[in-house]
């Protein structure tokens, strides 16, 4: 989709894509990269473009962005009621990820200054149903994973770099942080699933899941046990992302003639 170029020029973010992938940096890291991205670094700005273009960090932009680019599920839809369709796509698994996410905010204290991001340590992320009237609190949760725990701190104590005006706050404990790494350590079959069906997808055309970004019961892969297949070698890789399509362009399924 076509973002504009209020804080991070499109020139750099590519030139960070182009030079991540000629040195073979692993997916996780780079996804890490940029789900972790502050922008505060004048020399490492172009990660947070992804959060930043997006309306200046509309949260339900970013959050229904981060499900679909990262995890396949475009959940849109579950933001005011579970999906009328689809069973797996539910509000509580959007809020879930929201509440990574909801604590962040844009912090440029004057023109002068480049647009960085700011997180607070406190905010819970409550929702309820247009549908049924249900209502419901939820702490940060991974697609298809349960709610997280979380440390607490003693009031007053839970900023590195306490809130005031024309300051950064920095909380002790970063959600947004979180996110990064619980979503790319390998473990969330979401993340993993997303990102081999992307690159099968890129190399055969068309996506064991397609289209790519949802991933469902109801529209489940054309090979279930090689979509499986694919996510655990690609973790067991270590994301490597040149290996694996040198993986897939060695196999019969890719060498075949497309008659």
């Amino acid at each position: 989709e076509r973002r504009g170029d209020k804080h991070v020029k499109s020139a750099e973010w590519e030139a960070y894509l182009l030079t991540s992938m000629q040195q073979n940096k692993p997916y996780n890291q780079l996804a890490r990269e940029i789900l972790a991205a502050d922008g505060v670094d004048p020399k490492n700005r172009a990660p947070v473009k992804f959060y930043l273009d997006r309306e200046d960090l509309a949260v339900n932009l970013v959050t229904r962005d981060t499900a679909r680019v990262f995890f396949g599920r475009d959940i849109e839809c579950a933001q005011c009621h579970d999906h009328p369709l689809i069973s797996d796509y539910e509000q509580s698994e959007y809020y879930g990820l929201l509440a990574f996410l909801d604590r962040i905010s844009l912090f440029q204290p004057n023109k002068k200054k480049p647009a960085v991001i700011a997180e607070k340590a406190e905010g819970t992320v409550k929702f309820k149903s247009v549908f049924t009237g249900y209502e419901g609190e939820t702490r940060p949760r991974l697609p298809g994973e349960a709610e997280i725990s979380e440390p607490t701190f003693k009031k007053g104590e839970e900023y590195q770099v306490k809130p005031d005006k024309n300051v950064r706050p920095v909380p002790k404990y970063s959600r947004r942080e979180k996110l990064a790494e619980l979503a790319t350590q390998g473990t969330n079959a979401a993340f993993n699933k997303n990102i081999a069906n992307r690159l099968w997808a890129v190399m055969l055309g068309q996506g064991l899941v397609n289209p790519v970004d949802l991933h469902h019961p109801d529209n489940p892969p054309a090979s279930e046990e090689l979509l499986e297949l694919l996510s655990t070698e690609f973790v067991g890789m270590k994301f490597d992302v040149k290996l694996f399509l040198k993986e897939i362009a060695l196999s019969k399924a890719y060498q075949r003639s497309f008659r």
